[in-house]
């Protein structure tokens, strides 16, 4: 008898205090945020065209703690194939395209400076540049 009131009083021990556990844990999730926000997302389109981004390779600009997804699209005329590649925290770099084809890239730019973009396959031709700008 005495063994049996000893084995149920630590089973209910034990299942209050998992069930404290549970309402601790519960609590916390609601408590806390889920990781940092999301930083704002902002699309940017460049086409390869001409041998140059969108004719100019322009200058693109963005704050710190912006997302750019940027979707570049090989619109050569001809079987001119074009990769974009950023050079900067987080490197980033698409697969070779061909004529037609688009891909896209996405970077969080978290540090203010400048940051060199442009095809691996047109170097001195394709060059751009983002400035990423303090808050």
């Amino acid at each position: 008898m005495r063994f049996a009131g000893f084995v149920k009083g630590r089973l209910r021990g034990l299942f209050v205090a998992g069930l404290a556990g549970a309402a601790l844990l519960v609590a916390a999730a609601f408590a806390a945020p889920w990781g940092r926000p999301a930083a704002p997302v902002r699309e940017i389109r460049l086409e390869a065209r001409g041998i140059t981004w969108n004719g100019s390779n322009p200058t693109l600009t963005a704050r710190v703690g912006e997302r750019l997804r940027i979707t570049v699209r090989n619109a050569e005329p001809g079987p001119v194939p074009h990769d974009l590649r950023l050079v900067g925290p987080g490197v980033r770099a698409t697969r070779l395209l061909q004529p037609g084809e688009e891909a896209t890239l996405e970077v969080l730019l978290d540090r203010p400076g400048r940051y060199a973009y442009g095809c691996s396959l047109h170097p001195g031709l394709m060059d751009g540049v983002i400035e990423v700008q303090a808050r």
